[in-house]
Order: structure tokens, then C-alpha cells, then sequence
């Protein structure tokens, strides 16, 4: 049974992903698998099978990755932060499946694990598997009673499990068929996610954890309704020694077998296509894997051209702004000119009138000069056609008051 619930092609993944880089004689990989995935990665490296290194458990390649006796290794992402070990690719989510027998649950609501787990024998996978991992800390973290109190098989075989507790991917037609007995259990409702549900607390507890959701009907049989898991990210690994044009190349590899990959597993696509730097990831990113991620973003020029072009209009603007004010103000001392031809003419209309006095008009334009001339002084008034005007027209009116006068 715990073969059936770890799907052939988790490792077929591997062996293509890993295969792509075969051209390096230099490079070795690893991988920690039952058969028949140690044999799907062999015959997938063909002809480089001999540099292909399998290890007992996810530790132990975890370690080969620190003492580089491995170049790259695809395995769920840990729980804590591993020195030396840095992420190339997002490559799938492995989604925690809780499969209990329909004697002791029937799946029709989301049960606490607390509760779940006490009312049978656990298979959580092999010691220092993801699933085994988390139910310890599960335990150590007091969110479930201690590993002594529970049930927790080491062997699915000689020991019928009650409860599946494991890590992977989605199970395979043939699992599905052999899992008549069983049904998917629910850790809560799943439009409770992002709302403080019981897995939002497992992804703040641990980070390598987020919360996901099986579609209803995903498997016939085994979920009627939308369940409610957890999922950890399964990754490319490689030391952070490792070359930095080397990861760049083997990422792009991953990236351009997306399409082809996602063909294999539906959900490698979008976790390959997504952007690494935005995904939630434990351990850090090795530089040529962010070279990559980064590869299409905006240059400083692009990225604020935008900006740029906005302070060229609002220049413009300002300008604009600035010169029809100028303009304004020009066309407002022009008018305060005017207004005093108006009165030269004025002032030259009466002069010629029977009854007027040469000596008023010619004391209404040297007050009226005078005016014109404190303007000019105070306001700044340039010395334009219209101020010419004015003076060229009181002088002639003027000389007129003294020739009447005569």
C-alpha cells in the first residue's frame, strides 16, 4: 500500500528533470525512492545511469546535497532553514493525504486531527519522511498527544493501516482502486482558508506548509466534497557553492519543460511557471536560480519610464502654466495702459470743448505721465508699443494746451 500512495510519476518527474542535465559528465544526482522509482530514473538518465547516487531517505540525499556529493536533488522542501543547501526550481506542491477507513470516519465533515488520529493504527510514511516529520512536530508542538500515545505503524504491510498519513502527489488510478475501504478526511472547510482556519495556524506554525484543496470528485469514491489539506512545495536543491551559470541553465531547462512536465503531473506547470521569488520557500534561493526569476524583469530604465514620462508631462504642464501666466500678467498691465489712453483721449476731447480750460487738461495729463510713469517704476510695466503710445499722445496733447493757451 505504501507504494501505491507514492506515485511512479513523482520520480519520473525526476529522472526527466535530472536526465535534461545529463550533458555534464561531471554532474550527479540523487534521488531516495522505492522501486519502481529508483528504476524509472535509471532508465530515464540512460546512458548516464552510473552517475545517479540513491540514498536511503530524504536526509540522507538532504546531506549528500550539503557534502556535494550530489549536484542536484529534487526532494519536498524541509521543514527548517539546512545550511549550504540553496533552491533552483518550485517544480510541485506534495499534498498531504489523510486517508481513514470509513468504519471509523465517513468524511462527510472536517474532523480535528486530534481526534482523528487516536482511533486507529497511523502510517505516516518512513522515519524522517515529510509525513512522519510533521506528525512528531505535531506532537512536540502539543497540537496532538504525544507519539507514545499514538498508534503509528512502521510497516502498511504486515500491519493494515487505518489511517494514511503521507505526503505526494495525486494518487494514481490503480491506488484509487485498491482504496474502496477509505475515504479523504478534511482538516477543516475549505472556504475557511485565509480566515483562520486550522491550516492557516499550520502554515504560521510551520512555513514550509500551506494550506490546499482537493477538488470534490477529484478522486470517485474517495472525496464526494472538497477537502481541505496541506501541501509542502517539492523543489530542485543543489548546494550554494554550486556554479552560478550552471543553476541559471538548469533552471531555464525546468522552465522550458513546463509545458511537457505539467503533461506528467498537473500540477508541476503553474508551480514551475510561477514566479520562485514569490513563492513561500524555507530555504533560500541560490543566485543563479534568482538570476533566472529576474531574467524578464524591467530594466532601471523601463521601470521608471513611466515616472519619467509623468515629470516630462508635469514639466510641461508647469511650464505651460508658467508662460500663460507670464502672459496674463503682460496682458494686465497692457489693460492698465490702456485705461490710461482712455483718459488721454478723454482729456483731449474736453480740451476742444468751448468752455474748457487749456491749464485743467494740461494738469490732467502731467498727472496722468506721472501715473504711467510710477507704474512703470512699481509694477515693472515694460516700455512696449503701449507705453510709447501713451507718451507719444500726452506730449501731443500737451503742446495742444500750450497752443491754446498762447
Amino acid at each position: 500500500m505504501a507504494g501505491d500512495l507514492r506515485p511512479t510519476w513523482c520520480w519520473l518527474l525526476a529522472g526527466v528533470l535530472l536526465g535534461g542535465c545529463a550533458g555534464d559528465s561531471e554532474m550527479r544526482w540523487g534521488h531516495a525512492s522505492a522501486e519502481p522509482g529508483s528504476t524509472f530514473v535509471r532508465l530515464l538518465a540512460e546512458p548516464n545511469s552510473d552517475s545517479i547516487s540513491e540514498f536511503a531517505s530524504a536526509g540522507e540525499l538532504l546531506q549528500a546535497v550539503r557534502t556535494q556529493k550530489v549536484g542536484f536533488a529534487l526532494l519536498e522542501q524541509p521543514a527548517q532553514i539546512t545550511e549550504d543547501v540553496s533552491v533552483v526550481a518550485g517544480v510541485y506542491p506534495s499534498v498531504l493525504h489523510i486517508l481513514v477507513r470509513k468504519s471509523l470516519h465517513n468524511c462527510t465533515e472536517p474532523v480535528l486531527l486530534s481526534d482523528l488520529l487516536t482511533r486507529g493504527g497511523v502510517y505516516a510514511g518512513t522515519s524522517g519522511s515529510t509525513g512522519y516529520t510533521l506528525l512528531k512536530q505535531l506532537a512536540d508542538a502539543q497540537w496532538l498527544p504525544t507519539m507514545s500515545e499514538l498508534t503509528v505503524l512502521d510497516n502498511p504491510f504486515s500491519e493494515q493501516p487505518d489511517i494514511f498519513f503521507q505526503f505526494g502527489g495525486l494518487l494514481p488510478v490503480d491506488a484509487v482502486r485498491r482504496l474502496t475501504d477509505y475515504c479523504l478526511a478534511s482538516v477543516g472547510d475549505p472556504q475557511d482558508v485565509g480566515q483562520g482556519s486550522w491550516a492557516d495556524g499550520l502554515g504560521f506554525r510551520f512555513p514550509h506548509l500551506r494550506p490546499f484543496v482537493l477538488p470534490a470528485g477529484l478522486y470517485p469514491q474517495l472525496n464526494e466534497r472538497a477537502v481541505l489539506t496541506l501541501a509542502v512545495s517539492t523543489v530542485l536543491l543543489t548546494h550554494t557553492s554550486t556554479d552560478e551559470d550552471l543553476v541559471y541553465d538548469v533552471a531555464g531547462q525546468i522552465y522550458d519543460a513546463a509545458s511537457q512536465l505539467s503533461q506528467i503531473y498537473p500540477l508541476a506547470g503553474p508551480a514551475i511557471q510561477a514566479n520562485l521569488l514569490e513563492q513561500p520557500l524555507v530555504l533560500p534561493i541560490h543566485p543563479g536560480a534568482a538570476r533566472f526569476a529576474l531574467r524578464n524583469a524591467p530594466t532601471l530604465l523601463e521601470r521608471y519610464a513611466e515616472l519619467g514620462a509623468f515629470l516630462v508631462a508635469l514639466l510641461v504642464a508647469l511650464f505651460s502654466a508658467g508662460l500663460a501666466l507670464v502672459r496674463m500678467r503682460r496682458q494686465a498691465r497692457k489693460d492698465r495702459i490702456d485705461e490710461f489712453l482712455q483718459q488721454l483721449l478723454q482729456a483731449r476731447t474736453d480740451l476742444w470743448r468751448q468752455d474748457a480750460s487749456p491749464d485743467v487738461v494740461r494738469s490732467t495729463v502731467q498727472h496722468l505721465q506721472d501715473s504711467v510713469t510710477q507704474l512703470v517704476i512699481d509694477e515693472r510695466v515694460q516700455a512696449d508699443s503701449a507705453y510709447v503710445a501713451f507718451l507719444t499722445l500726452s506730449c501731443e496733447i500737451a503742446r495742444e494746451c500750450d497752443r491754446k493757451l498762447e
